[in-house]
């Protein structure tokens, strides 16, 4: 039996009966949507649709629906499936706008799914037979693209949603058009598994996140030791670049509103581009003209005042960081000769791009921090302290690497330069306690909570106390000692192993501490990169299989959707669906935070050791 099943895969003629099959359905959906239904007909199936329906209204509230001179109105496809009709139809609406010329009904949200299920499924079915045709496939993903486009825009249109189709052309021939030393049933789940990746990644951001603690748990099983080729490796490393290359390509672009937005989580997506950097510049401006931006920044940014062009410094400022972080990641996945996918699941985790996407302060604080680091090493010790020392007077939390550098010099028994740092500590100190008790701060510090994007202890604290009332604290400290039993029955071995003994232990002392500190405090989830930088360096320089897995899950349940009780009711499966993310999230972050704190207690211990044994 199993024989005959194999001699049925490897007919080719069986490949060919299927896809001829495909090819027919499509154009059987394209024949019967070219059917033009009455308006009327149409019309009750859109979205938010009442007796009364204001095309302007719509049109203002969902701006991304304008096309070129065309408007395309979102279909509720549920629970009617007749609304498939309507597919790419015209619809007889009045708008004030006269440049329109045509008023169409579709389904955008069907359409992002169709697209990249259709390129998952053809390319599995060419895996199965063992057909290595880049020219039928790239044949086929033109025919999907026509198709798609008349189906639901009723016209051909260059939408981004179907660039998906070149794409995945590209992403075929760099898997199937190489050789391999390796088996084919090995090779072909990999080559499945980079290219749903890449493919959900770029054309389906918010799909993608909800499979991605799914596609950890299939790296751990089937890929942990799995070497990358070299075609492997330029899927890895440029299909993430790619995706942020899209991020700088629709930041200044206002008419790419719905490119900006498809590549954010459902949790912080929306029109504003770079946020947190245009308020960051704000204040600046503010302080030298007088408008009303107040400052919920430290001292320096209280006092500093520049005249500028808010918006163009905040696209060039956000484009070149994010090219900074494009190049980091290459070089990164270039030099370490193993783990790739790991540092690809962190580099393309919802807190880096939520990160990306606001591009908050604490991008600075990563970038300009490593930079500080880096030249203490080769002896700029003042510059560095100088540096990290105006970082900590805009955010207060890199002062845990000023007293990282005071543990290193300590450690070192360099006593000058322990003094020296001492001293930045000591004047940093003093002018937040001068900022702080004066009261000088203009704005306020955020306190932010809510689980779908926050985190820290004051933060779980809040958020269970706001779910539960009273009981919450109760409710806490239960789910801690549970974390803490978990903790000790799954990883009391793995922590015997010693950290911080590798070239690059100043850079992972600093961040690590660092997330433990801000770890205790109020956050939104962007920050969790502080431990990101960290936790690549782990995987560079140690082998802790177990720490790298509750790690990178915790990335990966970050920035959940909104989370509300009373969505019980409404709608269960959503409600539990989403209460898993976060259960899950909660639990791996109590225990990260213990299995630090072990470690560098543990680390701790052997200087102090070594410090009275000298």
């Amino acid at each position: 039996m199993g024989l005959n099943i194999k001699l049925l895969i490897n007919k080719k003629s069986v490949f060919y009966f299927l896809l001829f099959f495909i090819l027919i359905i499509n154009l059987a959906l394209f024949m019967a949507v070219s059917v033009n239904y009455e308006s009327s007909f149409c019309e009750r199936y859109i979205v938010n649709s009442s007796e009364i329906f204001n095309l302007d209204d719509y049109i203002e509230k969902n701006p991304n629906s304008i096309k070129g001179n065309k408007v395309f109105i979102e279909l509720n496809l549920l629970p009617d499936l007749n609304s498939l009709k309507c597919l790419g139809s015209e619809l007889d609406l009045e708008s004030k706008n006269k440049d329109l010329l045509a008023i169409k009904s579709t389904s955008y949200t069907l359409l992002k799914l169709v697209t990249v299920l259709s390129v998952i499924f053809l390319y599995c079915l060419f895996l199965i037979f063992q057909i290595k045709s880049t020219k039928l496939y790239f044949l086929l993903m033109v025919f999907c693209f026509f198709i798609y486009s008349y189906i639901f825009f009723g016209t051909f249109l260059l939408d981004f949603q179907l660039m998906i189709y070149p794409v995945a052309s590209l992403l075929f021939y760099f898997l199937e058009n190489k050789k391999h030393n390796r088996s084919n049933q090995e090779l072909n789940f990999l080559n499945l598994f980079l290219f749903t990746n890449a493919s959900l990644l770029i054309f389906n951001y918010f799909l993608y996140t909800q499979f991605l603690p799914l596609f950890l748990v299939i790296y751990f099983f089937y890929f942990k030791n799995t070497k990358l080729s070299n075609s492997h490796l330029n899927v890895i490393t440029f299909s993430p670049i790619f995706y942020y290359f899209l991020r700088q390509l629709s930041g200044p672009i206002r008419t790419m509103n719905l490119l900006w937005e498809s590549l954010s989580s459902g949790m912080y997506r929306g029109s504003p581009r770079f946020a947190d950097m245009y308020y960051t510049f704000k204040v600046l401006k503010c302080n030298a003209t007088g408008c009303s931006t107040k400052n919920n920044y430290g001292p320096l940014w209280e006092f500093l005042s520049i005249d500028l062009n808010v918006e163009m410094y905040s696209y060039i400022f956000s484009i070149v960081l994010i090219f900074i972080s494009q190049k980091f990641y290459y070089e990164f996945v270039r030099k370490i000769d193993k783990k790739q996918l790991l540092i690809f699941f962190i580099y393309i985790s919802p807190p880096t791009t939520f990160l990306m996407e606001r591009m908050n302060f604490d991008i600075f604080v990563i970038v300009i921090g490593l930079f500080a680091l880096r030249i203490y090493k080769n002896n700029y010790k003042n510059l560095s302290l100088f540096i990290i020392s105006l970082l900590t007077l805009v955010k207060i939390f890199p002062f845990a690497f000023l007293m990282v550098l005071a543990l290193y010099e300590l450690e070192n028994k360099n006593k000058k330069d322990f003094l020296v740092t001492l001293f930045y500590i000591f004047i940093n100190g003093i002018t937040y306690l001068i900022y702080f008790i004066n009261d000088m701060q203009e704005g306020f510090i955020a306190n932010p909570t809510g689980v779908s994007w926050t985190f820290g202890i004051l933060s779980d604290i809040s958020n269970s106390i706001n779910f539960f009332g009273t009981r919450g604290l109760i409710y806490y400290l239960f789910f801690l000692v549970m974390s803490a039993l978990i903790f000790y029955f799954l990883f009391k071995y793995e922590i015997k192993k010693e950290i911080f003994i590798s070239n690059d232990k100043l850079t992972e002392q600093s961040f690590m501490i660092c997330f433990l500190i801000i770890a205790l405090y109020y956050n939104f989830d962007f920050r969790i990169s502080i431990f990101s930088i960290g936790l690549i360096y782990f995987i560079k320089n140690y082998d802790l299989p177990k720490f790298e897995f509750l790690s990178i899950l915790y990335l990966l349940t970050c920035v959940s959707r909104y989370f509300e009780i009373n969505n019980y009711t409404e709608n269960p499966i959503d409600f539990f669906y989403s209460l898993t993310f976060i259960l899950i999230n909660q639990i791996t972050f109590n225990l990260l935070l213990i299995y630090l704190l072990v470690m560098i207690f543990n680390y701790l211990k052997k200087i102090n050791i070594t410090l009275n044994h000298n």
